[in-house]
């Protein structure tokens, strides 16, 4: 006899020969799998209880990791945003661990070295540059002056020519001066000495 709803493992096996009256008898044994669905049970919970702590372990380990390597690239970001043309001395952080964002932030960090060697280059061409030139061209400009001053006998015609020419010698020594004044721009130079020097504003609005 077993329970309702209760499983249970039947099996036939025929009688031993040999006894007459037993011919053709069969013997039919049942076991009950009630204890072994306990134990399936059983097991089957505590592989769920596993797997459910496996699960829970793995995503707060994701977690940690996921966010220490946004905050490192959020910390790479915004360090990248405050770099411009004028600060190209600032680097990106490199933690030392050795991992893509260090990779990352080493290959950014070396093309930055370049960019500032190669505008470092430039400002300083810029500036040798401007500076050649402005001396020449003062010295044409000041010829220009003692003959536009002294040349009474210049027709009329060659008077504007020669006027025309001090003005084209005006406008290429105020851009040698501009770009001398970019260059100086650029190294910092220039800032520094406004930081240093004290503006009373009053006298420039006047000015």
């Amino acid at each position: 006899p077993h329970r309702a709803g209760e499983f249970v493992r039947v099996r036939c096996e025929p009688l031993a020969n040999g006894v007459p009256s037993w011919d053709g008898a069969r013997l039919f044994v049942a076991v009950s799998l009630a204890p072994l669905e306990v134990v399936a049970a059983d097991n089957l919970a505590q592989s769920l209880r596993a797997g459910v702590a496996g699960l829970a372990a793995l995503f707060v380990t994701l977690w940690l990791i996921v966010g220490r390597t946004l905050k490192r690239v959020a910390a790479i970001t915004q360090r990248a945003a405050t770099i411009t043309s004028t600060n190209l001395r600032e680097r990106l952080p490199i933690n030392g661990s050795g991992d893509e964002l260090d990779e990352l932030s080493r290959v950014f960090n070396e093309m930055l070295t370049g960019l500032g060697r190669s505008l470092e280059q430039m400002e300083a061409f810029t500036s040798d540059a401007a500076h050649q030139l402005r001396t020449p061209l003062t010295r044409v400009r000041g010829e220009l002056d003692l003959v536009l001053r002294d040349g009474s006998g210049l027709s009329q015609a060659a008077r504007a020519r020669l006027e025309e020419t001090r003005e084209e010698l005006e406008r290429l020594a105020r851009t040698c001066s501009r770009l001398l004044l970019l260059a100086r721009l650029d190294r910092g130079a220039l800032e520094q000495d406004l930081l240093a020097e004290d503006v009373d504003l009053r006298v420039l609005v006047e000015d």
